[in-house]
């Protein structure tokens, strides 16, 4: 390419030397015929040189066809733009090459021919625009999700089914709450509610009896006798105004030959881990041996321990056909037998008129008494240990009225 301007450079310097030799001798033509036409003029007329100017004029007028020729030669090379006559025919030229360029130019209309589609893009837009219209139609069932939610029960269950170890848990720890506290809540009477009223005499303890007779569960935590005012057993902590604890319980353990208390072996042992004497007792069947069954009451309840209580002989009952004397005598096996046994002189539990009726002075006078005697201010039988006052106590820690006795 450097090459090539070369060349045109020195080409149009060719032609610009040409030109203006063409013009030297133009202009020496030129000026020899205006002399030689003057000193004609001169020598015809003898009228001044001036007078001549305008035929020079008129001449001169006709020159640019002979220039016109002169810039046909520059137009073949476009590089010729000096000579100021050239100049109308190079701009011409130039117009044309932009004419020329024009549609060269006209691709970019032909862009904008294809921008078409961008400005069609908008109507696309629009279409897209219609689309969130369909949208809309689409999020008409989130206003039917109620109706949904009806037909959809089977997903609450499958949500339910999900959340099924968490139920699970939480199911179990109400269970066991209330397997803690049902029996506390039930202990809470209403107000004005109460039990029996603990006796007038003096007494060194509390405590009660109980079976699987007896409602559960126990709280054995929580087992206190509470009074209000009045001096009568509550459940109710707000009306409570004295609390004694339970410091012994007698536990049903076995019956006659071959019965044995299915709440034994949970008593005994939740008693056993708590600050509170225990002692189990048989009932006595008239009917029956008296030492086969103490046999049976040694065999259910094994070795004591030295803080529990001394074995006690439920004697409250006679059976058909049986004599006063035989029932001492059959009593009096049973007590002879487990005292061998344990070391320990056991303690007989009778009513109040089987011990002034029933029960010989052999056993009254050997063996420790626990009366009951209900409704009164002190038991007949004067001679007692232990006395029951009441099957109707309220004790918190229990869920229904249990036996309650005091000790000497």
């Amino acid at each position: 390419m450097a090459g090539m301007g070369e060349a045109v450079r020195k080409c149009r310097e060719d032609v610009y030397l040409c030109i203006r030799m063409e013009q030297k001798d133009t202009v020496r033509k030129t000026a020899a015929q205006k002399q030689a036409v003057q000193g004609q003029a001169t020598r015809e007329t003898g009228a001044h040189p001036s007078a001549m100017k305008p035929v020079v004029k008129k001449q001169a007028a006709k020159r640019p066809a002979v220039e016109k020729q002169a810039v046909k030669k520059p137009a073949v090379k476009p590089a010729v733009e000096k000579p100021a006559v050239e100049k109308p025919a190079v701009e011409k030229q130039a117009v044309e090459k932009q004419a020329v360029k024009k549609p060269a130019g006209k691709k970019p209309a032909v862009k904008p021919a294809a921008k078409r589609p961008a400005v069609e893009k908008p109507a696309v837009e629009k279409q897209a625009v219609k689309k969130p219209a369909v949208e809309p139609a689409a999020k008409r069932p989130v206003t039917k999700r109620p109706v949904t939610k009806k037909r959809g029960k089977g997903r609450g269950k499958g949500r339910k089914r999900k959340v099924a170890p968490a139920a699970a848990i939480a199911a179990a720890a109400l269970i066991l709450a209330l397997a803690v506290g049902l029996p506390l809540l039930r202990h809470a009477r209403q107000p004005g509610e109460g039990g029996a009223a603990l006796p007038p005499a003096a007494f060194s303890a509390l405590g009660i009896d109980i079976s699987h007779n007896n409602a559960g569960p126990i709280v054995w935590d929580s087992l206190r006798v509470m009074v209000d005012r009045s001096g009568r057993t509550v459940r109710d902590l707000e009306q409570a105004r004295k609390v004694y604890p339970v410091k012994f319980v007698f536990i049903k353990a076995t019956e006659g030959l071959t019965m044995r208390d299915p709440e034994f072996k949970s008593n005994w042992s939740e008693a056993g881990k708590r600050d509170i004497q225990r002692g189990a007792y048989h009932f006595f069947r008239t009917s029956k041996d008296g030492v086969a069954q103490a046999r049976h009451f040694i065999k259910t309840v094994g070795s004591l321990r030295h803080g529990d209580l001394p074995p006690v002989l439920d004697l409250e009952t006679i059976h058909r056909g049986c004599t006063y004397k035989l029932l001492n005598e059959r009593a009096l096996q049973w007590l002879q037998t487990v005292e061998k046994h344990y070391g320990r002189k056991p303690i007989v539990y009778t009513s109040d008129s089987f011990a002034r009726d029933i029960i010989d002075r052999k056993i009254k006078d050997n063996y420790p008494i626990w009366i009951a005697h209900y409704g009164v201010d002190s038991p007949i039988h004067e001679d007692w240990t232990y006395w029951q006052f009441t099957d109707r106590a309220y004790i918190y820690g229990m869920p229904e009225p249990v036996d309650l006795s005091i000790r000497k």
